[in-house]
């Protein structure tokens, strides 16, 4: 029954962004607009003891749609296989229009994985959280050629994946891959320590939920 209500939800979702294409077609712009359909993050439907919500760090939650229409370019690949990350977006469509990128940004253009001339997964870090609390179960964590490490900040728990033989995430490799795992925490060390003294901050200031929520990628 969870699964259906999301479904739905989905096709609703679907038939918005069908009546937005379907009216700039009638007005003779749909070959003029760059169109981008992403997503903030996933759902969780019962995997991993998580029932409809988007909390954790699984692949269930960080995993989102990703669908680029650059209009006027003929693309040698419709489906890229490579990582990327939503950051990468501003990029995109600011070289698509032929403007000047920002100006201290990690983000790279993502259309030149279509023109079949950027070809590298892109190294992702990530940030989040175990409940609703926003002060409590932080997790930071990375995914990058097939492996994905989290670990808990306030329990000091890690768990590490082959997300391409486990794409389930079901069974953590951490007593199995030590130098894998010691090059994940190595990755994420000065990340996780930032992190810490954010929110150690945060808890310490007034204005500590926006801290937090800063923390967490929430604001600008």
């Amino acid at each position: 029954q969870l699964r259906q209500q999301y479904a739905e939800e989905v096709q609703r979702a679907d038939e918005q962004v069908g009546r937005i294409t379907t009216r700039l077609d009638e007005l003779g712009l749909l070959d003029k607009t760059l169109i981008i359909l992403t997503a903030d993050h996933g759902e969780m439907l019962g995997e991993h003891d998580y029932d409809f919500n988007h909390f954790s760090l699984y692949d269930e939650v960080i995993q989102i749609p990703l669908i680029v229409v650059p209009p006027g370019l003929h693309l040698k690949k419709q489906v890229v296989d490579a990582q990327v990350r939503l950051m990468d977006l501003p990029s995109t469509i600011l070289d698509y229009l032929q403007i000047d990128a920002m100006e201290e940004t990690e983000g790279v253009e993502l259309i030149g994985y279509g023109e079949g001339h950027r070809k590298a997964t892109m190294w992702c870090s990530l940030v989040g959280r175990e409940g609703r609390r926003a002060s409590s179960g932080r997790l930071i964590g990375l995914r990058n050629n097939g492996i994905k490490y989290i670990r808990s900040l306030d329990e000091q728990r890690e768990i590490l994946f082959d997300v391409v033989e486990d794409p389930a995430e079901s069974t953590s490799l951490v007593g199995e891959q030590s130098e894998v795992l010691e090059a994940a925490r190595r990755l994420v060390s000065s990340e996780a320590k930032a992190l810490e003294v954010q929110l150690r901050e945060a808890d310490q200031t007034e204005f500590g939920a926006r801290m937090m929520l800063e923390a967490l990628g929430y604001t600008q």
